[in-house]
């Protein structure tokens, strides 16, 4: 399920892996302009003989010039990107050669 929350309602690995992230790349103060912070929380499907189910939490923040997600989990430490928006190029995923023709 994917909603927007303040950024205070994020989960606290998410924001501390975030804040983390920006200081260690010395981003400067990017939060401060917040436009947007979404949180979505997903289960990952056990797969079969020792796997197990896994749940996945993923926060974003969109700012004026940023785009700023980290992802963790029941199993897993948090990892974070982030990334101009300048930079960032947006195109549709059926319309890309890694999309399998069945045709």
């Amino acid at each position: 399920m994917t909603k927007e929350v303040p950024f205070e309602s994020l989960r606290p690995e998410i924001i501390e892996a975030l804040k983390n992230h920006i200081e260690q790349y010395n981003l400067g103060a990017i939060l401060a302009d917040k436009i947007m912070c979404i949180q979505t929380d997903s289960e990952k499907i056990k797969k079969p003989l020792f796997g197990s189910a896994e749940i996945v939490y993923t926060g974003a923040v969109v700012t004026a010039r940023w785009l700023v997600w980290a992802v963790s989990g029941t199993k897993t430490q948090p990892a974070v990107l982030s990334a101009r928006l300048s930079d960032v190029v947006v195109q549709d995923y059926a319309q890309t050669q890694f999309v399998k023709n069945d045709a």
